[in-house]
């Protein structure tokens, strides 16, 4: 068995998007609150485009917003997982 992480666009958009639902199987979705996922990423925001603002990296309520909006448009995706963990 292999087990691959990704981030969380792998699954949900791009060109592999759907060939990686496909054969990654299973799929299981660690399901966390948007302030657990603000915390965990407030120190590597840097190095994540999609969490970046027009002036650097996001930080504090801006950041769980730009979270809240990712996981909005990614939800449906991860709901495909065979199995959710909370």
């Amino acid at each position: 068995r292999l087990v691959v992480a990704t981030g969380g666009g792998t699954v949900a958009a791009g060109p592999h998007a759907e060939a990686n639902r496909a054969v990654a199987r299973p799929a299981v979705w660690l399901r966390v609150s948007v302030p657990t996922l603000a915390a965990r990423l407030a120190h590597g925001a840097a190095g994540r485009p999609l969490l970046h603002g027009a002036h650097g990296p996001l930080a504090g309520s801006a950041l769980a917003a730009r979270i809240e909006t990712l996981l909005g448009t990614r939800t449906s995706a991860y709901a495909t997982a065979d199995a959710v963990v909370d």
